[in-house]
């Protein structure tokens, strides 16, 4: 125990004097003094500037949350959100009625052929030639369940005949039938010119149809099932 006694009695001596010194040296030397106080006023200012940005910040974030609260009372009060809705639910109805649904691609594209030359026989015109090809690529990224079927349509260029027919085609979509949609059409040779039309209609893949059956309503297998029914009239 002496001995700890002992080194306790040391230490205490050793801060004595250490203290003993500091205060010499703070009452003789200004420089020493005036380092101290410019160290502290250093770092009063920036805690200052460090305040000052973090109450900016937080100012800011309170505002934009006030206005996203704002924003979100208003859009709760409009009271018209069923009616979006609902007119939400009979675009995308809309637009699944024009898409064909024929049990495959493979159907797709044969009832689009098909279509497209009885339009054709009901106008009056004979086709030179009837092309349908199924596209390897999507409609969209986010809408790879939908393909497109395109069709290349070549006939004597009769303008009235023609006109209808395209008007008929075009009738299928304002009807809310399975649509083929005119892409582009051109007129070349002399003297008999011939109309050159590109066409696209736009088929569902199979094993897409739950998914689509979303934008109609529930997905349940007989829901989907008769969705599929009715859309290959």
């Amino acid at each position: 125990m002496s001995a700890q006694h002992q080194s306790t009695a040391a230490l205490n001596t050793a801060l004595n004097a250490a203290l003993n010194d500091a205060r010499e040296q703070w009452g003789s030397n200004p420089r020493l003094r005036y380092g101290v106080y410019m160290i502290i006023a250093i770092m009063w200012g920036y805690g200052i500037l460090v305040l000052r940005d973090t109450v900016t910040a937080k100012r800011e974030a309170w505002i934009a949350a006030e206005a996203r609260i704002a924003r979100a009372r208003s859009l709760a009060n409009s009271g018209d959100w069923v009616n979006r809705a609902s007119e939400v639910k009979a675009a995308m109805g809309d637009f699944e009625s024009l898409l064909w649904k024929e049990g495959s691609l493979g159907l797709a594209q044969a009832a689009v052929q098909e279509s497209v030359s009885r339009t054709l026989t009901s106008a009056g015109l004979t086709a030179r030639q009837i092309k349908v090809t199924v596209s390897d690529a999507p409609l969209a990224a986010e809408m790879n369940e939908i393909v497109p079927i395109r069709a290349r349509v070549l006939v004597d260029f009769r303008p009235l005949l023609v006109n209808a027919w395209l008007a008929a085609l075009a009738r299928d979509v304002s009807e809310k039938k399975p649509a083929i949609v005119i892409e582009s059409l051109s007129i070349r040779g002399a003297p008999a010119p011939v109309a050159d039309i590109e066409l696209v209609a736009y088929a569902l893949r199979p094993e897409a149809v739950g998914v689509v059956g979303i934008i109609g309503g529930s997905n349940t297998p007989s829901n989907t099932a008769n969705k599929a029914n009715g859309g290959s009239k």
